[in-house]
């Protein structure tokens, strides 16, 4: 009788976990490299603070050992292990609570569409066409998906914050100019501004919440 055995791969070290990716370095390279990327963003003047910090987050629970950190900054990291949100600085809950504005005007627009689809079709003289009604409503959510597919990644040229101020004033003006629009044409395009900053918003929100909030928050940052 012919019998088949399996035998299971052996797994390389490191190969089925996700870890910190600095922990691979050595100190003296950390801080090294550090340095070198604050000449690199135009801070020299902040070579030290950049080695600092780079050896904190090769080892972040075991910040004590770095020696020449200030009190200031022991301070401060001891902070970041406070378990409320509302523990956290100031500026860090007014830009998470901000944040959370890019999430409500998904509902906006949604609910905007919605109270408006009783109204606006028969202003427009469409509302015997509905496929240009559906249309007009999926416009927002169609190009807000191929916003975010396609043009995501260029869109890091203007970094977080840009992108999310650029997001923000495309919105306006679609929402303004949809609900002064006289015909369907115009109401496609100005809902077609409106996605592209709906789509900026959703790609880009979630990853400045992430990359600003601390590691024991950062469920509830990206969620709130």
């Amino acid at each position: 009788m012919l019998r088949l055995t399996f035998t299971e791969p052996e797994p390389k070290p490191n190969s089925c976990r996700i870890d910190n990716p600095l922990i691979h370095k050595t100190i003296v390279q950390i801080r090294r490299e550090a340095r070198e990327l604050a000449v690199l963003i135009g801070l020299p003047a902040q070579e030290d603070l950049f080695a600092r910090g780079g050896e904190v987050a090769r080892d972040p629970d075991n910040f004590n050992r770095v020696k020449d950190l200030t009190e200031t900054e022991r301070e401060a990291l001891k902070g970041e292990k406070k378990t409320t949100l509302l523990s956290q600085p100031k500026a860090l809950q007014v830009t998470v609570w901000l944040l959370s504005l890019s999430a409500l005007t998904q509902g906006w627009v949604e609910s905007a569409s919605n109270a408006g689809n009783l109204i606006w079709p028969r202003q427009l003289g469409i509302e015997d066409r509905l496929w240009l009604v559906a249309i007009c409503n999926a416009i927002p959510f169609l190009a807000g998906g191929i916003c975010a597919l396609l043009f995501a990644d260029p869109c890091m040229a203007f970094g977080r914050r840009g992108v999310l101020f650029i997001s923000g004033w495309l919105c306006v003006i679609g929402a303004i100019g949809a609900s002064a629009s006289n015909d369907w044409k115009q109401l496609i395009s100005f809902r077609t501004i409106l996605g592209l900053g709906l789509g900026a918003k959703a790609s880009m929100t979630a990853v400045f919440a992430a990359e600003i909030s601390p590691s024991h928050l950062r469920y509830v940052v990206c969620h709130t």
